[in-house]
């Protein structure tokens, strides 16, 4: 079995925008050239972004939560 972690790693730093210009153009042509690839690649994309989406989500959450403790307190005078 071929092993995927480089693979992962390359299509990881490609989200990431840490790719050099070769390592771009590789990886562009391994898409367009290789189905088992561009199958890994979509996984990752959908695996990367639901990962993205729930930590923005925690984080929106978060801040609705501030955001309601701020209303909820009656500001208090000297």
């Amino acid at each position: 079995m071929k092993n995927l972690l480089p693979d992962i790693e390359l299509i990881e730093r490609y989200f990431d925008n840490n790719l050099s210009f070769e390592e771009t153009d590789d990886l562009k042509n391994r898409l367009k050239n290789d189905f088992a690839f561009q199958k890994l690649f979509d996984h990752e994309k959908l695996l990367i972004n639901t990962i993205r989406y729930q930590a923005a989500k925690k984080d929106l959450d978060f801040l609705k939560g501030i955001e309601k403790s701020f209303s909820e307190k009656s500001p208090s005078y000297f």
